[in-house]
């Protein structure tokens, strides 16, 4: 916490995230996304959450939803940076590969692919090389 930085104590309690049908409005999943009400004004706070959909949508006409009680938000102003909708990951890992894809090229036994990337023919020199690994770190 920054040292004269101000708190409010907002009123927000949850943030429902839903997956819905934009043809028959149709909720395919949803979930609620318990809110910290203290949180800092100046810092980045990351909410996750997961849902199950309880049916398979009929096409791809479909749209991610967050809704909020009007009630609780009124007078309030939110900013989100980076949504977004991961599916299942190959063999579950945390920010990994879709696992239609990854499973694929797993199935090819390639020797010339690695991941999370990079390989050691940039550079002028081994030395001058690009090293991925030092680059932008984890997702968090």
């Amino acid at each position: 916490m920054l040292p004269n930085e101000p708190r409010y104590k907002k009123n927000l309690t949850h943030i429902d995230v839903s997956l819905r049908s934009d043809s028959t409005g149709t909720v395919f999943a949803t979930s609620s996304i318990p809110v910290n009400p203290n949180v800092s004004t100046h810092d980045y706070t990351q909410y996750a959450g997961l849902i199950h959909n309880t049916q398979q949508a009929p096409d791809g006409n479909n749209s991610f939803f967050l809704t909020m009680d009007a009630r609780e938000v009124a007078g309030q102003t939110f900013f989100f940076d980076l949504i977004s909708l991961f599916g299942e990951t190959y063999k579950g890992r945390a920010n990994g590969l879709r696992k239609d894809l990854a499973q694929d090229l797993a199935d090819l036994k390639p020797k010339f692919l690695r991941f999370p990337g990079g390989n050691n023919l940039e550079g002028f020199s081994q030395f001058r090389r690009w090293k991925w690994w030092q680059t932008i770190g984890p997702l968090r």
